[in-house]
């Protein structure tokens, strides 16, 4: 290593020539392949290491114990599986552990990623394993798994947890040392050491063991959460001995060293680079994520969104020419700055007098633009979706609900104090009327949740009349005070409604809002605390709910949008404009399409049922769901977070079995031409649905997940239509397609046609039939 680090100094000046960007690290010791993964968040060093020496894989020494490490592991046994005790590090890098190594390992052994048990017939040993959270996932996914740990209590814990499943209750567990299996001659396949490198004696001697357990043309997977400057020198030690090293994250190997200056060092050191994998802790987020791997379809929370390359479309003002091949008249409209023609334009060509002009037939609204908005931007064929300019990847990223619901009402960002002023009158609002709770409590138990929801909305204007235009007067919302008052009354009181919906489900009171917690976790506690004020919901899955809030907050003048901007330019109070936008949610096209692609999931059943699956749908014998969307001609932005936030709930909660099946029926429609030649690509909808049933959510409350942040963009546009001036009360035309002129004829001259509509026979019910069976009706 000081040898490296004296040529770190001759590199510094000159160029580098390499063009490698995190890429994994490939080794030729003693033809002994491993894989390992580093990162770290200490400082760089001062000072240069001692040159490690030559490597003997054959003579470990045990020397790697340290006895102060295993009396503080003895100490905190008992917490292995306690997600927010002393191991919710671990906890946390779980998924995304697991995700790097299914996928570096199936394309080392040849398997294929997207089957359930991708490393069956494999042999795994997992050193270090503490209380077994990884040897456990490693025996799901096929492995056959040797556990061994120096600290007997953590064996211990490790058998007790693992005897809670038939699969992993054959994980063999020992209470010894990787020098000691190697003085037997054990041999693996595959070795793993997470997060135990750094608490040995001699990593050195170590990296020996885990070497020599390997099979030649095996794997050692060996990563660390590096926290001191004595475990930044041991990753460095360890790199010695690598396949796979990671010189980004948290980590400050950049501040000396590049990745190219790396590449340079190590193949000077006989160490051909390959490539070199990327993994990533956010602060911002508190999560973690890959940074490159070939099964994935890129980063779910990107730190730049991918689209900025897009540029703007400019000014498109200027005449347009019309030739009437009818009259032979030419006729001139003006195109707008944004690439628009007034449709009123229209009227003037004619081809005479019983001709009222020319009118745009466009069922469904496919390119009809009703209003001029600054709110959202969509981009279907580069699959862009921003928020007031934001990127929505940046926003999922790094922002909250309600800073992004701030952003959609008045255009910007919130400062510190600004957002303090804004939760604060939000959740000051939060309390819903006693009359509203009666009124959920007297609908049947088994109402659809959406349908209370609406009644709800709607009922709001009757216990708010101080905001009603019908009985304030129509200038009642020009003042911002009330206007923003209104905001934050629905933005407050839709969690507590939709909470209370959930709970009439199940036969339990409401519960009211604490307002200590954020948005979402508010909503959670509602939902989960059965009255106990101090229960605290788990903030991992409160970030994930509020991620999903952020993605469905907003998506310009969709049917619900437009419906809410429909009722508003009549004037109608905003709860009765609401009510309205809820009810088109309600509808199974609109709100209700991710619990059409559980549905699809379940008749799937298995993966090996997929091709036959793709044939159905190819033939038009089968509808796949999720896949294609109105508006995206590309992946959907939104749904490419969504699949990454399916494997932090599923590291919570359990790991959903449909999960396998939605990933490779994804796989295979972007791989087949039939999909891709039609740019049908997963929508949002796709992996939501999976994630709310892991979170325990009914399929029928699904919509009512969509609504609560929607509430925020509906507002937005109740918001900017109050202030446009071309804003009328919306009166589209029709097209007349009936009789023309008929003449009143008495019923008794009427003759009735057999292909006459006419209503048809009305169900009667066996209790009607009863009565009516009865005497003097």
């Amino acid at each position: 290593m000081a040898v490296a680090l004296k040529l770190l100094k001759q590199l510094r000046a000159p160029h580098t020539t390499s063009t490698i960007l995190h890429r994994n690290l490939s080794p030729r010791l003693s033809g002994i392949h491993s894989a390992t993964r580093l990162f770290s968040d200490a400082p760089p060093l001062t000072e240069p290491l001692p040159a490690p020496p030559p490597l003997n894989p054959r003579s470990p020494s045990p020397s790697s114990l340290n006895q102060y490490e295993l009396a503080k592991f003895a100490a905190v046994a008992e917490t292995w599986w306690d997600s927010e005790g002393p191991f919710k590090p671990l906890h946390m890098l779980n998924p995304t552990r697991l995700a790097f190594i299914r996928s570096t390992l199936c394309r080392h052994f040849g398997r294929d990623p997207l089957s359930p048990k991708p490393f069956e017939g494999l042999k795994f040993i997992d050193v270090g394993c503490g209380g077994g959270i990884l040897s456990e996932p490693l025996a799901r996914m096929g492995a056959t798994v040797t556990g061994v740990d120096a600290v007997e209590k953590n064996i211990n814990i490790a058998r007790v947890h693992a005897d809670l499943d038939p699969v992993t209750s054959r994980i063999d567990y020992q209470c010894t040392t990787a020098e000691k299996l190697v003085e037997e001659q054990k041999n693996f396949d595959a070795v793993f050491a997470l997060e135990v490198i750094e608490h040995v004696a001699d990593p050195t001697e170590f990296c020996k063991s885990l070497s020599a357990l390997t099979i030649p043309g095996g794997a050692t997977v060996v990563s660390t959460i590096n926290r001191s400057m004595r475990a930044y020198a041991t990753a460095i030690v360890a790199a010695e001995y690598i396949l796979r090293w990671l010189p980004k994250g948290t980590h400050q190997w950049s501040s000396f060293l590049t990745p190219e200056e790396l590449a340079l060092i190590l193949e000077l050191a006989s160490i051909s680079v390959q490539e070199m994998a990327g993994i990533e802790y956010n602060p911002l987020t508190g999560r973690w994520s890959l940074s490159d791997d070939p099964y994935e379809l890129g980063p779910a929370l990107e730190p730049h969104c991918a689209s900025a390359h897009v540029p703007p479309p400019g000014n498109l003002r200027g005449p347009l020419t019309i030739v009437d091949e009818r009259t032979g008249k030419r006729y001139q409209v003006q195109v707008s700055e944004e690439g628009t023609v007034k449709a009123t334009d229209l009227k003037k060509i004619t081809t005479g007098k019983n001709d009222k002009g020319l009118k745009v037939y466009d069922p469904g609204y496919l390119n009809t633009a009703p209003v001029r908005s600054s709110i959202c931007y969509i981009d279907g064929d580069e699959g862009i979706l921003r928020y007031r300019g934001y990127p929505i990847e940046e926003l999922a990223e790094s922002s909250t609900f309600l800073e992004v619901a701030y952003l959609l009402m008045y255009g910007n960002l919130p400062s510190e104090s600004q957002y303090a002023d804004w939760e604060f009158a939000v959740s000051q609002h939060s309390a819903v009327p006693q009359g509203i709770l009666d009124i959920i409590q007297a609908i049947p138990h088994d109402a659809h949740p959406m349908g209370v929801l609406v009644s709800a909305m709607s009922a709001l204007s009757v216990f708010h009349p101080d905001a009603n235009p019908a009985l304030r007067g129509q200038e009642i919302y020009k003042s911002k005070q009330v206007r923003d008052k209104q905001i934050a009354r629905i933005l407050g009181k839709a969690p507590t409604i939709a909470a209370a919906a959930y709970l009439r489900l199940a036969g339990r009171p409401a519960v009211l809002p604490a307002n200590n917690l954020s948005y979402s976790e508010n909503f959670l506690y509602m939902l989960d605390s059965l009255g106990n004020r101090s229960y605290k919901p788990n903030p991992r899955l409160a970030r994930v709910l509020d991620v999903l809030f952020i993605l469905h907050a907003e998506h310009e003048m969709n049917c619900s949008t437009a419906a809410a901007r429909h009722l508003a330019s009549s004037g109608v109070d905003v709860y009765t404009a609401l009510a309205g936008a809820t009810g088109a949610l309600y509808g199974p096209l609109h709100g209700g399409a991710n619990e059409a692609v559980l549905k699809m999931l379940n008749e799937i059943g298995t993966v090996e049922n997929i091709p036959n699956f793709i044939e159905g749908v190819k033939n038009r014998k089968r509808k796949m769901s999720g896949f294609g969307h109105r508006v995206y001609k590309n992946y959907d932005p939104r749904a490419k977070v969504i699949r990454k936030l399916a494997e932090e709930v599923f590291s919570i909660v359990g790991r959903d079995p449909l999960i396998e099946v939605a990933v490779a029926l994804e796989k295979a429609a972007l791989s087949d031409e039939y999909f891709v030649k039609r740019k049908l690509y997963p929508n949002v909808d796709f992996y939501s649905g999976l994630i709310y049933r892991a979170m325990g959510f009914p399929t029928e409350f699904f919509p009512v997940l969509f609504a609560i942040p929607r509430m925020a963009g509906w507002l937005a546009h109740w918001r900017e239509s109050l202030d446009d001036p071309d804003t009328k009360i919306m009166r589209p035309q029709q097209v007349y397609t009936g009789n023309w002129l008929r003449h009143y004829i008495p019923p008794r001259e009427r003759i009735v046609t057999s292909d006459a509509d006419k209503l048809s026979q009305v169900s009667v019910s066996n209790a009607s039939r009863r009565r009516l069976a009865g005497s003097g009706v």
